[in-house]
């Protein structure tokens, strides 16, 4: 990164000795190396300038939200009561005592394009991958943000009760 400004939400990592610290998004922690520059991104993403960082996370909540349902497509961003079915979702999973790392899983297809914009607009972790190939989406995630496990909930369920996916994720052990 050449700029030097930081966006909100990462920390500057330039050091002699080892960096460590918590990670806002997960509560995990992660170390960085010696005179690695760059910047650590909320997400839990190495940039190119910080080539290894680890990380002990917590298992994450992975939101499977797309818009082409067969039966009734864009049921994820159907308004209710002038909110969409998501944001009721998101904001349930947002009390989960045992991860703060809930991530919206989508597709790269631009019918998903309304989903990611959402999760933009409102400040929130989107992960886009393949459309067809669920397992590959959820492996590839898996993969970006460093997590072991996961606990995967659908998107078009917004009366979710949060203390279920507190059970989920005790019952986890990374």
């Amino acid at each position: 990164m050449t700029d030097t400004t930081r966006p909100a939400g990462v920390a500057d990592v330039l050091s002699d000795k080892l960096v460590a610290g918590p990670c806002k998004l997960c509560r995990g922690q992660y170390q960085a190396p010696a005179r690695a520059r760059g910047f650590y991104p909320r997400s839990g993403v190495m940039t190119q300038e910080m080539p290894l960082v680890r990380f002990v996370l917590e298992p994450a909540v992975f939101v499977q939200a797309r818009m082409t349902s067969q039966r009734l497509p864009g049921k994820v961003m159907l308004e209710v009561a002038g909110r969409p079915v998501l944001a009721y979702l998101l904001e349930r999973l947002a009390h989960c005592q045992r991860t703060s790392m809930v991530v919206v899983l989508t597709s790269r297809d631009p019918s998903d394009d309304a989903v990611a914009d959402f999760c933009q607009r409102q400040g929130l972790e989107c992960f886009r991958g393949d459309l067809h190939n669920v397992a590959r989406r959820f492996a590839d995630a898996l993969d970006h943000y460093g997590v072991e496990g996961f606990v995967r909930i659908s998107g078009d369920s917004p009366l979710l009760d949060q203390a279920l996916v507190d059970q989920c994720l005790s019952l986890i052990h990374i």
